[in-house]
């Protein structure tokens, strides 16, 4: 609840810092270049602004992005470090694998016009982030994290009756492998109103109000498989999620300039957006394992195929992006060109939609009239309805801009 009150309390004050400008009919009406009685004196080329030079100006800019997507719960696996069982005493220990988030590139294009010598401006922006990571491990005991109960009962109980007992007096006889590749797809569409305002001679202010459209797909792939310490196979077991979503709602925040030197500001920006989400989900895992071994149960082949269509929700997003820009004016001050390096961090609150089973029901039967005990059936119950975290975008955003 607090992370929404939070970019609540943000929308809150960037529409009140835009309250001062909001009657646009005299925004808008040709007052002739007064804003300059508030900014610095002119002369100063590294202050200028082309929209005090005519009634109407324009803007564009375009953006490389070097991100490190990262997101919550899609750890592969665990790695056993000793595993000692007899009847119910023992002990376990173990470590977790962590997902191995890369830095990828992107872009972003924008186009503004200011309207009025800059008291009005109207801008739109397009985003482009598209990311696949990829782990892959093997030759050690690890355990599945990304399999529902029942396929990794189902895969697990396979194997171990196929290798004719596993972990016997504390040695392992399966080491697993797996194989994990996640992708997200990012496309946003930001349409944003807003003003600029000066604050003597070295803080420019420009509050904003907005709209953001989204489209945000993942997908989670992982593979698992079993092998007997003399390199034969005993089979394999994996899960595929993905979620698919669109977006729309309000957004808004304030953007800063902080003037340092000739040509040279720091820049500090922030936003925030709460956004009507509709998503569609999808999660399909098996479990295959062809041959029973010392077992009298006959091979594992275990499927499971869950969709989930039209989900609908609210989610929220904040960003704060800092960085220094440098800048130069021409042809009389009405032109500027103008680069910044910036770094930007980024949440996209409850993204990840990869549900799983989280419970099951074991049947134990008496199998094949041999006399012993053994799994003869599994039921399981999607009855997960809460998202398993937060996506998170951190990196580095070098800009070009040309303003006339």
């Amino acid at each position: 609840m607090s992370k929404k009150v939070h970019i609540t309390a943000l929308l809150l004050a960037a529409s009140s810092a835009f309250s001062g400008v909001a009657d646009f009919s005299d925004l808008l009406a040709d007052k002739g270049p007064a804003l300059e009685t508030t900014a610095v004196k002119p002369g100063k080329s590294y202050f200028c602004w082309p929209m005090h030079k005519s009634w109407a100006s324009f803007n564009s800019w375009i953006n490389f992005l070097y991100w490190q997507p990262l997101e919550d719960n899609v750890e592969p696996a665990g790695l056993k470090k000793s595993l000692t069982v007899i009847g119910f005493q023992g002990r376990d220990d173990g470590a977790i694998v962590n997902m191995d988030f890369a830095y990828k590139p992107g872009f972003q294009i924008g186009f503004g016009t200011n309207f009025n010598y800059g008291r009005v401006d109207l801008s739109g922006e397009y985003t482009r982030f598209h990311a696949t990571t990829h782990l892959a491990k093997s030759g050690k005991e690890y355990f599945p994290m990304q399999l529902d109960p029942g396929t990794l009962l189902a895969f697990l109980n396979g194997i171990t009756n196929a290798a004719g007992g596993l972990n016997t007096a504390g040695i392992p006889a399966a080491p697993l492998s797996f194989d994990e590749t996640w992708k997200l797809t990012m496309d946003l569409a930001d349409l944003n109103l807003g003003s600029w305002h000066t604050r003597g001679k070295i803080i420019e202010s420009h509050p904003f109000i907005g709209l953001r459209a989204a489209w945000i797909d993942q997908s989670l792939d992982v593979a698992y498989g079993g092998y007997l310490l003399s390199g034969g196979f005993l089979g394999n077991a994996g899960a595929t999620s993905t979620s698919h979503s669109w977006a729309i709602g309000p957004r808004g925040g304030i953007a800063t300039n902080w003037k340092i030197a000739k040509g040279l500001k720091l820049y500090w920006d922030a936003a925030g957006d709460i956004l009507y989400t509709n998503y569609d989900w999808r999660g399909q895992s098996f479990a295959i394992v062809p041959t029973a071994g010392v077992s009298t149960v006959g091979p594992v082949f275990w499927s499971s195929d869950v969709i989930q269509s039209s989900i609908s929700t609210l989610r929220t997003h904040f960003d704060i992006d800092l960085g220094l820009r440098w800048g130069l004016c021409f042809n009389e001050e009405k032109t500027r060109f103008e680069l910044s390096a910036g770094y930007e961090f980024q949440v996209f609150f409850d993204q990840n939609m990869f549900r799983h089973f989280t419970t099951m029901i074991e049947e134990i039967g008496i199998a094949g009239g041999s006399g012993l005990t053994e799994l003869v059936g599994v039921i399981t119950t999607p009855i997960s309805n809460e998202p398993n975290g937060n996506l998170y975008l951190q990196g580095l955003k070098v800009s070009a801009e040309f303003a006339f």
